[in-house]
């Protein structure tokens, strides 16, 4: 079957029913506790609170990141295909361009070519793109220039909605403004939140058992998780590592653990950020701890940000019991012949109140400050923050990750935690090149240095790239107004 773009008025409608009516029904979220349920009807199943509106075919240009395997940021599709992922972007968006009488005018780009489509537009007044998908340190940077509206502006956005990622903007606030808004749109985020997969046959033949259980009953600790990592770890003749106890990209793994462990490189105070990392034992202690897995051969890393996908062949090959990875890259192991689950990260110990899932990095389409209207723009926002959570992440997460990709219940178990347990960290995500990356790789280049060490290093990078958020925040305060 191959249809193309149309009104959806008769081929949409007929098409749900057939091919994604399973999703509408077992999608959970709704508005204020109501199921997307029972009619596929367009104009009966909206959670918005939107009205009427009419924008006379207006041509509205969304730029969006180039999408790949493992990071899906496609925006729009021109026709009706076999994949249901796509098929949930074609119905969400011919939806709303009915709905309002606009077109989708859909382009990509690299994201640093998207940033800066942003900041020459912004810089000329120029409105060649309503909405650009920016990753997070980028739509920071942009936030706090004056280049995005923020959201209080876009006065159709309501982020009491349970479209809305609650936690991600709550976490993401500064001097107690919202300059962003992550939704159900920004799967992104979902996407980049850190899962660890594991072997099941290699586990069975350790006699490790009931991981999934050990994960529910609260009890999935760094020590639990390091005490079966060294019973998977083989060595060959000559004393070199063959099989891996826990191995990943170190992207995905080294600051994962220190969030996992409920600690982050910046904390907010009183609405303030402060760069603590340097003074925190805790997260001293879990470096020294993964250091001396590397060093032991318990644990292996790739850094290797050219070829980011190759650290996924080592657990392909099976020479890993542990994989640190995240949501969207286990995508990539869709094809594998042997079994595989899918756990949260562990916490630090017993004591700690509950799992945190480390949120890689979260991209997101923004307003460019320089868009004429923000009203007709922040409708769009909405719906398309409504529409996802409709179509396009219960397709998502039904067929291309528990669908295609894992492999039995427990592991959506696993994943409904993750995606519960998220966190932001402004040193990890909005910070990463200036803190996260810097302290990471210092700290494995040199081996005997402490994360102290390293942040007194840093410290004057981060102090002034703090100073800048603050300032520049007080001063879009003062702009916009309170």
């Amino acid at each position: 079957m191959n249809l193309k773009r149309r009104s959806i008025s008769v081929i949409c409608l007929a098409l749900v029913t057939v091919m994604l009516l399973p999703l509408l029904f077992s999608c959970k979220k709704g508005d204020g506790g109501n199921e997307t349920t029972g009619n596929v009807n367009s104009d009966r199943l909206y959670l918005d609170d939107l009205g009427e509106f009419d924008f006379g075919g207006y041509e509205y240009n969304v730029l969006s990141i180039t999408s790949e395997e493992g990071t899906y940021t496609k925006f729009d599709v021109d026709e009706i295909t076999s994949a249901v992922l796509d098929n949930s972007i074609f119905y969400r968006n011919r939806e709303i361009e009915e709905r309002f009488n606009v077109k989708f005018i859909a382009s990509d780009d690299t994201y640093p070519k998207c940033y800066e489509k942003l900041t020459m537009q912004c810089e000329t007044g120029t409105n060649d793109f309503d909405m650009i998908m920016l990753v997070n340190r980028h739509a920071y940077a942009a936030a706090i220039t004056g280049y995005v509206y923020p959201v209080e502006k876009l006065p159709h956005l309501n982020l009491t909605k349970d479209y809305y990622l609650k936690d991600a903007n709550e976490m993401m606030t500064l001097g107690g403004k919202q300059f962003l808004a992550y939704s159900d749109e920004s799967l992104y985020t979902f996407q980049r939140a850190t899962v660890i997969a594991f072997n099941k046959t290699m586990a069975a033949n350790l006699k490790i058992e009931g991981l999934y259980d050990t994960v529910k009953n609260n009890e999935w600790t760094f020590e639990k998780l390091f005490e079966y990592a060294k019973q998977g770890v083989k060595l060959d003749g000559e004393g070199n590592v063959e099989v891996y106890g826990f191995h990943g990209h170190g992207d995905y793994v080294f600051s994962s653990f220190i969030v996992a462990a409920g600690e982050t490189y910046v904390e907010k105070q009183n609405n303030t950020l402060k760069f603590t990392a340097g003074s925190n034992e805790k997260i001293d202690t879990i470096a020294n701890m993964e250091l001396g897995y590397f060093k032991d051969g318990t644990m292996g890393y790739n850094f290797d940000y050219k070829n980011m996908n190759d650290y996924v062949q080592t657990f392909k090959d099976e020479q890993t019991l542990f994989h640190g990875t995240v949501i969207g890259k286990l995508l990539l192991l869709k094809d594998l012949t042997w079994d595989f689950g899918a756990l949260p990260y562990p916490k630090y110990d017993m004591e700690q109140d509950g799992y945190k899932s480390r949120v890689v990095d979260a991209w997101l389409h923004v307003v460019p400050s320089s868009n004429p209207d923000p009203t007709r723009t922040s409708v769009i926002l909405e719906a398309l923050a409504s529409g996802s959570s409709k179509w396009v992440f219960p397709a998502y997460y039904e067929n291309s990750i528990q669908g295609r990709t894992l492999r039995d219940p427990e592991s959506v178990e696993m994943l409904e935690i993750v995606r519960s347990t998220r966190v932001f960290d402004w040193g990890g995500i909005t910070w990463s090149e200036s803190i996260r990356a810097p302290i990471e790789k210092q700290v494995f280049d040199n081996q005997s240095m402490s994360v102290a060490t390293v942040c007194q290093s840093q410290a004057r990078v981060v102090s002034g790239l703090i100073k800048e958020a603050n300032e520049g925040v007080k001063k879009l305060i003062e702009e916009f107004g309170q």
